[in-house]
């Protein structure tokens, strides 16, 4: 391993950043954006309501019907121990530059990586119900159960999961009312325009039920506020960041007096284009295929040894000692899925007009 050389400081500059030192905070979440100061990405308050604007930006599909304009990633997850790196899946892209130089072929690293961990995960459900006396295919036995779900989540590669990513214009409030709004200096509502990055799936259940709930059904949710829930019954537990998304309920508004905000809005976040999303959110990020491989490759490594050794142990019963002890890049941790049925609140819902007093 490489040994560094401690730098050498002047007593001027050792006392300048022992100053720093002794005030030093360390951020321990990854990057959402690559430009965080003019295009950050919406990060789940805890256990708060924020009310929002969805930019009118529209596209019309060939049925004629209009869709809101967004990024559509797909998404694979990379599981390392206990961090989680997010790559946008290249399946079936295929580019070339102006010179004819190829770029994409259709195929996906990330996409071919997935077989390993499935048949890593299988071996490992084998061996472990052997060693416990259980019956690998008897799915009714909780502990079978358990050791199935567990090994499933621990694949250090997943299949894509399509995630929407357009921008919203979140409005302060006091408190995190959602209700009240706060306003600068001049008299203007305090607005922060920022990307919003939720799963179709998840959209599916907590946006489209709101949309359908709104007298004339609009098909995206463009040019309309909403309160975006985060508050649920904790049950006496410490509010988290899961269980906010979990039980977030999107509201529908109706502000008096907003087409004027409406119209800022929508000027302020002309430049929030897919493109832009592809270009500054982490997670919708484009990296060329040989990176990508050289991500997948390094990321199979352990789960490549562990297969041989759980494929060994098999045929000679030489791993009897199990195979969780061995400092492989197979994840340990589970991960709990954040999908969870749409629910409105009715208390917020019955009060859905404000006066913005914007003139």
């Amino acid at each position: 391993m490489f040994k560094p050389t401690p730098i050498q400081l002047s007593a001027e500059l050792r006392t300048q950043v022992g100053k720093q030192l002794n005030t030093q905070t360390i951020t321990r979440t990854t990057p959402k954006s690559l430009d965080p100061k003019n295009y950050p990405v919406f990060d789940i308050p805890v256990g708060k309501k924020v009310l929002i604007y969805v930019p009118n930006h529209v596209v019309e599909l060939e049925d004629g019907v209009e869709e809101l304009r967004m990024d559509k990633p797909h998404i694979h997850t990379l599981q390392e121990g206990k961090r989680f790196h997010y790559y946008r899946c290249i399946a079936n892209l295929v580019l070339s530059d102006t010179n004819g130089n190829q770029i994409y072929d259709g195929v996906c690293p990330f996409c071919e990586g997935t077989s390993i961990p499935w048949d890593v995960a299988n071996a490992n459900i084998k061996h472990k119900c052997a060693r416990a006396g259980l019956d690998a295919e008897d799915r009714e036995n909780s502990q079978v159960k358990a050791i199935r779900v567990a090994e499933f989540s621990n694949r250090v590669i997943k299949e894509p999961t399509q995630y929407y990513t357009f921008p919203i214009v979140v409005i302060s409030t006091a408190n995190d009312d959602g209700k009240s709004v706060v306003k600068d200096e001049k008299g203007n509502p305090v607005l922060t325009p920022m990307w919003y990055h939720i799963s179709a799936t998840q959209y599916s259940k907590k946006w489209e039920p709101t949309l359908e709930g709104i007298e004339d059904e609009p098909t995206h949710p463009g040019g309309r506020f909403f309160t975006l829930s985060y508050v649920y019954d904790t049950k006496g537990k410490e509010a988290n960041k899961r269980d906010s998304a979990q039980n977030l309920n999107v509201i529908a508004r109706n502000l008096k007096g907003s087409d004027k905000l409406k119209a800022i809005c929508d000027k302020m976040t002309e430049s929030w284009t897919p493109e832009k999303a592809q270009e500054v959110v982490v997670t919708n990020l484009l990296y060329s295929e040989s990176d990508l491989k050289k991500i997948v490759d390094d990321a199979l490594e352990g789960p490549k040894n562990m297969l041989s050794l759980l494929k060994a142990s098999e045929e000679t019963g030489m791993l009897d000692a199990g195979s969780d002890g061995f400092n492989l890049k197979a994840p340990t941790n589970e991960v709990k899925a954040l999908d969870t049925v749409s629910k409105m609140d009715d208390t917020d819902a019955d009060d859905d007009s404000d006066d913005l007093d914007l003139d």
